[in-house]
């Protein structure tokens, strides 16, 4: 991000003061989100100290491609476990990870929790697609 800005205490009716109006004006959008997303992490944090997003407790938007259409997006969560085990391969595991498929736009809370706009698809997004996007087939293609 381009420059810094320093902010004091805020109080509830915290306005911001034109150097920091300047900074966060001259950011991307997609800068702009980022911010937005962090500080609501950091703002989760301090409400609820158990839980660390991005860490213990944490939840993170995944997208990909599937069977060539897409992309849709998923949301990871992580829980931590009270006791730690040995996999069959012999690694540590604490917690487990589950997924949820949520679709081709974030619904509004997923939006507002992770920083972007209500209704956004992948592509609107700073989020890496992973998988193949399949156009046509090069079957179909060559038999026409």
């Amino acid at each position: 991000m381009a420059g810094t800005a320093t902010i004091s205490k805020m109080s509830e009716d915290f306005t911001p003061d034109a150097r920091i109006q300047e900074y966060l004006e001259e950011l991307s959008a997609t800068e702009l989100r980022q911010l937005a997303s962090y500080a609501r992490k950091m703002a989760a944090g301090k409400e609820d100290p158990h839980r660390k997003p991005g860490g213990e407790g944490g939840r993170w938007l995944t997208a990909q491609y599937v069977h060539g259409s897409g992309p849709y997006f998923y949301l990871h969560s992580y829980s931590p476990a009270a006791t730690t085990r040995t996999d069959d391969y012999g690694f540590l595991k604490s917690g487990s990870t589950t997924t949820k498929y949520i679709g081709r736009r974030l619904p509004m809370e997923l939006a507002e929790e992770f920083g972007y706009p209500e209704g956004a698809t992948p592509e609107e997004t700073s989020i890496r697609v992973t998988g193949t996007h399949r156009e046509r087939s090069s079957r179909k293609q060559n038999s026409e």
